[in-house]
């Protein structure tokens, strides 16, 4: 008899964390779905596991019986190598929601490095996915040069310490364009012609995302639908490059109870508008979805 197969999401103590493993029993009910994490006391589900990012040496009798991996325990500022590493020993598909380049050039490297058949796919976060998704409605464009993507958040919406951690450490640090990200706001006028000002943020599509078989590629702007935040995201972003990943935690911790008593303020709503742009950066076409 078949074994039934088994999936383990990592992180599913976490918002999307216990979303995907929500998604997975529901559409999947053939599959076991393993909560894992760091403190698997708190997992209130029927099956779970320790996993813990600090104990690399406990990833082997937690991979144990695994089909796939799902790891969704942001930050993604740790090295996530060994994870990946345990999950090509033992067979195990390996996916994961990252957007930092940093920590997906590591994964793609391990991946690269070895030869068995396990499936790495890292990179599968809900903005890059969207963007890369939604840029195919611009393929038949004959002047396309470039695509500027434009994510507003709705401050309403939860924030937890991974979410504004994951948010703030690439803020200020350098970007291959020659400056810094998010050191400046830009305007953009959606069509309903509400203004928004963003800034530029990293986008895990470094090579832009390909159509028709030739490279075009990829802007992002990110801000809030309120201006204030965004000034202030500029000005933290002066002093967050020399902050270490301890002393920004610290500040995320103090932060938080703002972030949260700010939702009342905000709306739920969030906005994407991708802009199709020719050689001289004239807007060619556009697509929005809130």
């Amino acid at each position: 008899m078949t074994p039934t197969p088994r999936v383990i999401v990592l992180g599913a103590s976490g918002t999307l964390g216990g979303r995907i493993v929500d998604l997975l029993r529901r559409e999947l009910p053939e599959v076991r779905v393993v909560a894992a994490g760091r403190h698997p006391e708190r997992l209130d589900t029927p099956e779970v596991r320790r996993l813990d990012l600090d104990d690399p040496d406990g990833f082997p009798s937690a991979l144990v019986g695994a089909r796939a991996l799902v790891h969704a325990a942001g930050p993604f500022d740790h090295d996530g190598q060994p994870l990946v590493a345990a999950c090509l020993r033992a067979g195990v598909d390996y996916l994961d929601l990252a957007e930092d380049p940093a920590f997906l050039a590591r994964v793609r490297a391990s991946a690269q490095a070895s030869g068995t058949r396990s499936r790495i796919v890292p990179g599968c976060s809900t903005v890059p996915g969207l963007v890369a998704l939604l840029a195919h409605r611009f393929e038949r464009e004959p002047s396309l040069a470039s695509i500027d993507a434009y994510l507003c958040l709705g401050s309403r919406n939860p924030v937890s310490r991974g979410l504004l951690y994951g948010l703030l450490r690439p803020i200020g640090s350098p970007a291959p364009h020659g400056t810094r990200w998010f050191s400046r706001l830009v305007r953009f006028r959606y069509r309903d012609g509400r203004e928004r000002s963003l800034g530029r943020y990293p986008l895990a599509l470094e090579k832009g995302v390909e159509l028709s078989g030739r490279p075009i590629p990829l802007r992002l702007f990110v801000g809030f639908d309120r201006a204030l935040l965004g000034r202030a995201l500029v000005r933290l972003g002066r002093v967050l490059p020399s902050l270490s990943g301890e002393a920004l935690a610290r500040l995320v911790g103090r932060m938080l109870p703002l972030a949260r008593a700010w939702r009342p303020l905000g709306s739920p709503e969030g906005r994407l508008a991708l802009v199709a742009l020719d050689p001289a950066n004239a807007e060619i076409a556009r697509l929005e979805i809130r």
